[in-house]
């Protein structure tokens, strides 16, 4: 009772921030202290969004288009920022984060305080693209929350996934973000497979970002650190030069490579079947 009495208070304060609640209040969130480190300017969202925009050139979808998305589990809304500084379409942000979704600074999207397995009639077959960014790995049964997540495309809209990938790198790091798991192409799609979708397509970015992920995972596994010191350690860069070289380093994949057959992670893009 008392987490929705906060609610129905917090709701009255963040009306002026167009905060929507579709969904009744509940309790979830995501790890503080990484919201609290992660900006555009980090260079893992930089280089991560050049890998999504590479993607999306690959099969043919322009910025400039004027398409309509749903950025579902955008915490803060980094990506959905990002994607509007630099196109025409209308993104939607929907968490259940509710401390996250106060700092989504949008112009053109709705924020959401929207659980998507609550199917909310209003929302169903409205958009062209549903962008599910590290969402997945956090949860345990996957392919129920991508089912109810495509009910929310139209017909021959498209769904893009980003995962971490290569689960023999599972670390200390993954288990303190919450993460079950670490994904590979074959993994990815049997996530998909009983569902209706055609065409996948996969893309591994984050080559450059091995040796990192490898050196992570032993000086974590042999460390006693807290989970604060686990997360700067494992993702925040000690400095502002350290971030400046790790962005250079994605420029230089993103202009290195057309296709990676190994990555740090994993996008994946399919479209839903017609009717």
């Amino acid at each position: 009772m008392k987490l929705k009495d906060d609610l129905l208070i917090w709701s009255g304060k963040l009306l002026s921030m167009k905060i929507e609640f579709i969904s009744d209040p509940q309790s979830l969130s995501m790890n503080e202290h990484w919201f609290e480190i992660s900006n555009e300017d980090h260079f893992w969202f930089r280089w991560r969004f050049d890998a999504f925009k590479k993607f999306l050139k690959e099969q043919k979808i322009s910025f400039k288009d004027n398409l309509k998305a749903l950025d579902i589990g955008g915490g803060t809304g980094i990506l959905s920022s990002q994607i509007e500084a630099e196109s025409n379409w209308d993104t939607d942000i929907a968490d259940l984060d509710i401390n996250a979704l106060k700092n989504v600074n949008l112009k053109r999207g709705r924020k959401l305080f929207y659980n998507i397995h609550d199917n909310d009639q209003g929302l169903q077959e409205q958009y062209d693209l549903i962008l599910l960014f590290d969402v997945i790995e956090h949860i345990k049964n996957p392919s129920m929350f991508i089912q109810d997540a495509v009910k929310h495309l139209k017909p021959g809209g498209k769904i893009v996934i980003n995962v971490p990938a290569l689960n023999c790198f599972f670390s200390p790091y993954d288990k303190v973000m919450g993460h079950y798991r670490r994904y590979s192409k074959n993994s990815l799609s049997k996530e998909i497979r009983e569902l209706s979708f055609k065409n996948p397509k996969y893309h591994y970015w984050g080559l450059f970002l091995l040796p990192f992920l490898i050196v992570r995972k032993i000086v974590l596994s042999f460390s006693k650190k807290s989970e604060h010191e686990i997360i700067n350690t494992g993702f925040q860069p000690p400095n502002s030069f350290v971030n400046r070289v790790f962005k250079l380093l994605g420029k230089i994949e993103y202009f290195l490579f057309r296709y990676q057959i190994i990555g740090t992670s994993l996008l994946m893009i399919a479209e839903k079947k017609q009717k």
